[in-house]
């Protein structure tokens, strides 16, 4: 009996944790691309609502990690900037788990002052 008692124990116990035990963190990435899907290597993407930043690879490849304890479902904007192109913005909802959102960027011309 007393070995029947301790199983039954352990398993009310295990059911009882809390969920916040088991929070997961969320995991934004994704690829910045041009519109004509050439990879913007170098461009820093920024969620500012949870002060999270990082810099695509060469592939134009980024990835974010929000830790659980910032992650509560709410809607957040990813801005994406890089030396001649127009920032790129993206909306999501930050949840638990992988969260990819590609973004494109649009080539922006850079006029240059003439040197006299």
């Amino acid at each position: 009996m007393p070995r029947k008692s301790l199983l039954l124990a352990v398993v009310l116990g295990l059911l009882l944790v809390p969920a916040t035990a088991f929070a997961q963190n969320a995991v934004i990435m994704g690829v910045v691309r041009t519109e004509t899907q050439q990879p913007v290597s170098g461009a820093q993407v920024v969620i500012a609502a949870v002060d999270a930043t990082t810099v695509t690879n060469e592939y134009g490849q980024y990835r974010i990690t929000v830790p659980a304890d910032r992650v509560s479902g709410q809607q957040v904007t990813i801005n994406v900037t890089s030396i001649g192109y127009s920032d790129g913005t993206a909306t999501i909802t930050l949840r638990a788990g992988t969260i990819t959102q590609n973004i494109t960027m649009t080539e922006q011309a850079i006029q240059l002052d003439e040197v006299g």
